[in-house]
């Protein structure tokens, strides 16, 4: 592959730049072998630590993770972030059809990231007149597979130093089981009334943590596989929150159980195209009263929209389905988009890992990120690679209000400019903060072990006081109070 082209630099006007003495350049270019252009964004702070971050994207929206880019140039990062080719919404899937979309899939699917990642490394060397002394990679969900396609195909093999990955949608099989999940989800869906009566049904049956979440997953998953734990089935008109009609425990029961088999299209032998939802993050994730859990996931186009606009596919499930002609299709994306069919299993990295994932995710199974985990455990050379699961996070981010506020905070990629807050001044922590220190932010424990002070052997989860996390609404500063009992160490999983 040759340079990039048709490359025009502009200034990027953010109003918390000055807050940080930062820079902000855009670049946009095409790459060699396409005519589609690419736009990067690079945010550089006068009190530079002389470290590159590319932080990761979400979902399939296309544009710049801005907030993380502020969150971490105020811990003296400079930061890039890609616009994966295309602007477009997180439910707006039809940049990825038409004449062009074939090239528009690839720039999200791994060339976008590729190209933008050494022409934001030379910005920065120009700004600073010095090349950065460290390079790092942070993202979680998207942000995790594109996370893991740079560590198979780095744009040259010093591009990074160190990766941080979170929950990586790195296999689009999990993609058909939420049309599966929402056909069988009906005509009786499980609302929000549901959803609190399955928590209790859960955190009853199941032993507990102490954060009050459930202790071991696997001994309470198939503790719910008994039905007499969800109680007498409603009859003559008893609705939630005193019952569950005899559907809503088949489908409660079905959700947690693994997906369809397809061995042909999985090295493991295993073939599941999705692993099962784990008890306690399965019934999470909070809904209005008007709409149920899983119709939640498949108005992201989660299914029937990537089928149609990425496969040109027409997805019409029913519960007898094996999905075998749709997961042939996703298998050929991955294939030629998305991570090698191999990279789990021949593939060797030698530069710092460190891999997490929330006990809690109702999006990407714990127990498909924990599969990643055996898979890649063995392709690290020389032990360079940790796995975390945190106790109290849902799919990269905290679980809200179900289940309290346990610990969940831990400065995974998008964590810390993310936090519980929407619009206005993107949130950042101040620098010197007790939870940005190796011991509690993942990405300075990934700073420490690759500058020479060892993997990390613990991390110190944080939760924070109900009610105490405030943004400055102009700087966009964040202030908290931590609780005793809201903190926890969690150790490497071997």
């Amino acid at each position: 592959m040759g340079p990039a082209k048709e490359v025009r630099v502009s200034i990027v006007n953010n109003n918390q730049l000055p807050i940080f003495g930062a820079c902000g350049v855009q670049v946009t270019f095409q790459p060699p072998d396409s005519t589609n252009d690419i736009a990067l964004q690079v945010f550089m702070p006068e009190g530079w630590n002389n470290k590159f971050l590319t932080v990761g994207n979400g979902g399939f929206d296309g544009g710049f993770n801005t907030a993380e880019m502020v969150a971490r140039i105020a811990h003296g990062f400079a930061v890039m972030s890609t616009d994966t080719g295309h602007r477009s919404s997180g439910v707006d899937y039809t940049w990825a059809s038409g004449s062009n979309g074939q090239a528009k899939q690839t720039d999200w699917g791994w060339r976008a990231m590729h190209f933008s990642v050494p022409i934001a490394k030379k910005v920065v060397e120009l700004f600073y007149a010095s090349a950065p002394a460290k390079s790092y990679y942070a993202g979680c969900s998207t942000g995790g597979r594109q996370g893991l396609k740079l560590l198979e195909n780095p744009p040259s093999p010093d591009a990074f130093d160190g990766y941080l990955i979170g929950a990586p949608a790195d296999n689009r099989y999990l993609m058909p089981w939420v049309s599966y999940v929402q056909t069988i989800n009906s005509p009786d869906p499980i609302l929000e009334e549901e959803v609190q009566y399955i928590n209790r049904v859960v955190l009853g049956a199941c032993e507990k943590d102490q954060f009050g979440l459930v202790a071991d997953i696997e001994v309470c998953r198939n503790k719910l596989m008994d039905r007499t734990v969800y109680g007498t089935p409603c009859a003559n008109g008893q609705t939630a929150p005193a019952c569950l009609s005899e559907l809503q425990i088949n489908n409660t029961m079905a959700m947690l159980r693994p997906g369809p088999v397809d061995s042909g299209h999985d090295e493991s032998g295993k073939g599941f195209i999705h692993e099962g939802y784990d008890p306690g993050a399965t019934f999470a994730f909070a809904v209005s009263a008007d709409m149920s859990i899983y119709p939640y996931l498949e108005s992201l186009g989660f299914g029937t929209e990537f089928g149609k606009n990425f496969l040109n596919a027409s997805i019409v499930w029913n519960p007898a389905d094996t999905g075998a002609e749709y997961t042939d299709l996703t298998y050929k994306w991955d294939s030629s988009h998305n991570i090698s069919p191999n990279f789990r299993t021949e593939w060797t990295f030698s530069k710092p890992v460190i891999l997490y994932a929330g006990q809690r995710d109702y999006v990407i199974p714990g127990r498909h990120t924990a599969a990643l985990h055996e898979k890649l455990k063995a392709r690290a050379a020389n032990g360079n690679f940790k796995y975390f699961e945190v106790p109290g996070m849902d799919h990269c981010f905290n679980i809200g209000a179900h289940l309290g506020n346990p610990a969940w905070y831990m400065g995974g990629g998008g964590l810390s400019g993310i936090l519980p807050f929407q619009g206005g001044a993107a949130p950042w922590i101040e620098k010197g903060s007790d939870i940005v220190q190796p011991g509690t932010d993942a990405l300075m424990a990934l700073d420490a072990w690759a500058t020479g002070a060892g993997a990390p052997d613990q991390l110190q989860a944080t939760g924070f006081v109900a009610n105490s996390l405030r943004k400055d609404a102009t700087t966009g500063k964040v202030s908290y109070r931590v609780g005793p009992s809201l903190t926890g160490s969690i150790s490497p999983i071997d």
